[in-house]
């Protein structure tokens, strides 16, 4: 709910604080026709803040560049379809992409299976980006991940986003980059298909 509400803010601050000595992320909007010099905060505890020595033991998952990264406007009808496929029971989702003639579009799809159907959707003609990539795309690239992962990705597209591309690194991970609303900065999440 906090991210929804800065979505559609003017402005949003977010500081690690302390409240009656529990830790808590404090979120401060500026709203469109709130009086100036009022804002809304809204207060989220931390649950659990890590020692050094627990932070010194967490990995940075490692992601070669992805083969495909392309201009995603679909968020939001990726969703839809994912929630569908997870009712009908499916547990794995298949995302392939294939690279188009030309060389600089391609097709999207995502796929799963379950004992009660099979569910495929096409998003044709994405733009691909080369933008901070040094290998060419490939001809095809494919991640097979469970559909909870890829639910999670999606959700947090969902809020606040202005631009957004979606990457794929073969048998690896989904990765998606969110140019921010306003031009505030970009955010970068990773669904991979495996914890190893």
């Amino acid at each position: 709910e906090a991210l929804k509400a800065s979505s559609q803010a003017l402005s949003t601050v977010l500081r690690l604080t302390k409240r009656d000595g529990a830790a808590m992320l404090a979120f401060e909007y500026t709203m469109p026709g709130v009086a100036a010099g009022s804002a809304i905060q809204q207060f989220l505890p931390v649950e659990a803040i890590l020692t050094d020595e627990q932070a010194a033991v967490i990995r940075e998952l490692s992601v070669p560049e992805p083969e495909f990264q392309l201009y995603f406007p679909g968020v939001h009808v990726l969703k839809s379809m994912v929630d569908r496929m997870k009712s009908l029971g499916a547990h794995h989702v298949r995302v392939k992409v294939q690279k188009g003639p030309e060389g600089d579009k391609a097709t999207m799809e995502v796929a799963c299976e379950s004992g009660q159907a099979q569910v495929a959707t096409k998003f044709p003609n994405l733009a691909i980006t080369m933008e901070q990539k040094a290998l060419p795309c490939p001809d095809f690239a494919e991640v097979v991940m469970p559909i909870s992962r890829l639910q999670s990705l999606i959700g947090v597209c969902s809020v606040g986003v202005q631009r957004t591309v979606l990457c794929v690194a073969q048998g690896r991970a989904l990765l998606v980059y969110m140019g921010l609303s306003h031009g505030v900065g970009t955010f970068m999440c990773v669904a991979p298909v495996s914890t190893e």
